[in-house]
């Protein structure tokens, strides 16, 4: 089978031969000595010049962690589709207030919409879906984070589709706390997640009554400041990552990743445009890593089961009730070949 899935990227074999790292725990000394290396690379990826937080968490307890002890009462939620609900609800689930901000589905929400709610009721924090994997939509995070960063006022950004894929620009946009993830367009196997916080923000959390032990944003920062993660991550995946970011350097660094995915996107586009089918994003806005397309009149669940019959695995939405779209990833180490295999696989289909 070949997978092209929008929440999970394929794994280079190169990163199967990496030796392990950190056998002996987080505070192995293969881990503090190769910790440098890591976050020269991850701080590129996410531009940053602050520690990068590693952990095996799941990128969900990351939001947990600053939803319950860097957010008083009231955050404002975009809301383009199931990201954002589903951020919503974990912000009430914490026991804070949401407040929706909906925006068509697959259509981005521009500053000067984002800044008439500066006007509004205050807001603690604002939490921003980088990625809308239901329409593959690629909102516009840095004008986004500077139209709200205020003294009162933090910026929470999901970067688990775009770390990799894109520049990010965490420190010059203001944003307060980040989080990225191994499986998507990093190109590892899942099991890390990484996350940058702001000190203004840590000092939120230093006046928190209640902030538990595993998801404690301070432990996790003094132990990236010590050189090493908090919890134990597996040694093969952390070698992994030493290698699949040096690999990622000795290509010419976040500026040839960039153009390598928006080298895919053109793909994408030109075979979109050419055959007349519909992307559910709009031109100029659509993310670089992954693709949502109408199913031209057919039943999605029909399409996808038809291209696995061809070995060729691809999804549906999650919300999709009407079973009217397809996605597709074309993300990390992907060639063009591999996705031009692809797209022949879905004209067959639909033909």
């Amino acid at each position: 089978m070949f997978y092209f899935l929008p929440d999970r990227a394929n794994v280079h074999p190169d990163l199967a031969a990496a030796p392990p790292l950190g056998e002996l725990g987080p505070g192995d000394p293969s881990v503090v000595a190769a910790w440098p290396r890591l976050q020269a690379g991850l701080g590129s990826l996410f531009g940053t010049r602050r520690r990068v937080m590693i952990d095996p968490l799941p990128p969900s307890a990351w939001f947990d962690a600053v939803l319950r002890t860097g957010v008083a009462r009231r955050v404002l939620v975009l809301v383009g589709g199931r990201a954002g609900e589903r951020f919503a609800r974990d912000v009430e689930a914490c026991g804070k207030e949401a407040v929706r901000l909906h925006v068509p589905p697959g259509r981005p929400l521009t500053p000067e919409v984002a800044r008439q709610f500066l006007d509004g009721p205050p807001f603690d924090a604002v939490l921003v879906p980088h990625v809308e994997p239901d329409t593959g939509l690629l909102q516009p995070l840095a004008e986004l984070s500077r139209t709200w960063h205020s003294e009162s006022c933090i910026v929470i950004a999901d970067v688990t589709h775009s770390l990799g894929a894109l520049p990010l620009a965490v420190d010059d946009a203001g944003i307060d706390f980040a989080v990225g993830a191994s499986h998507l367009a990093l190109g590892l196997s899942p099991g890390l997640s990484f996350a940058v916080a702001s000190e203004r923000l840590l000092s939120r959390v230093r006046g928190a009554s209640a902030r538990g032990w595993a998801l404690d944003l301070l432990r996790h920062a003094a132990a990236a400041e010590r050189g090493r993660p908090l919890h134990l991550p597996a040694a093969w995946l952390m070698g992994a990552l030493l290698r699949q970011l040096e690999r990622i350097e000795a290509a010419g660094g976040v500026a040839a990743r960039a153009a390598h995915h928006a080298s895919l996107r053109r793909q994408v586009d030109a075979w979109a445009a050419g055959r007349g089918v519909r992307l559910l994003a709009p031109p100029g806005q659509r993310a670089p890593m992954l693709s949502v397309m109408h199913a031209d009149g057919r039943s999605a669940t029909a399409v996808i089961e038809s291209l696995a019959e061809r070995h060729v695995a691809v999804s549906t939405p999650l919300d999709d009730a009407s079973d009217s779209a397809i996605a597709f990833g074309h993300m990390a180490d992907m060639e063009p070949t591999a996705l031009d295999a692809l797209l022949r696989s879905i004209e067959a289909v639909l033909d």
